[in-house]
């Protein structure tokens, strides 16, 4: 199956707010969104009192971006019933950063200095956040999906070693 990119609106059950977030999936997930406020509130609810629906869906992820961005404005993270606390539209994830020209970071490129500061500056802010149960297993799940990825490539390519030794006419 083709990953999918889908923009996406989570709403609390409980009080009608909103988030609307982007989202790669090859198959139709639990995912639900990644905002701070969001997980908050998803782990003192729990789950089943949210629900996503499927606002529209793309076959890549510059173009699932843009229409986040139409959606997620100046007037809509303005509302008191959204999450959202930044504008849609644009993203470090997947390869790029994807702007209008109206965009502040419309043609943005980072030095190697600002990459590492911003690094810098993102980790040391993880290190003292209080993170939910929710985004403890999240993060958990996502390092061993690392893992599991980073064990199967190592696998293959030791397997494409072997092959060429043996090509090659010596033994293994």
């Amino acid at each position: 199956m083709e990953r999918e990119h889908i923009v996406y609106k989570t709403t609390n059950n409980t009080n009608g707010m909103e988030y609307v977030g982007v989202h790669a999936q090859y198959y139709d997930d639990s995912y639900i969104g990644s905002g701070c406020a969001l997980l908050r509130d998803v782990d003192k609810l729990g789950r089943e009192n949210f629900t996503r629906e499927t606002l529209s869906t793309f076959d890549n992820r510059k173009d699932a971006v843009l229409f986040e961005g139409e959606i997620v404005d100046k007037d809509f993270i303005k509302r008191e019933d959204t999450y959202n606390t930044r504008l849609g539209g644009f993203t470090s994830g997947g390869g790029g950063l994807y702007v209008d020209e109206n965009h502040c970071s419309f043609g943005r490129v980072f030095s190697d200095e600002e990459k590492q500061r911003m690094s810098d500056t993102l980790k040391e802010s993880l290190k003292n956040k209080v993170m939910s149960d929710f985004e403890k297993e999240n993060r958990r799940l996502g390092a061993l999906r690392g893992k599991i990825t980073r064990a199967k490539n190592k696998a293959k390519r030791e397997a494409v070693q072997l092959d060429s030794i043996s090509i090659m006419g010596e033994t293994k």
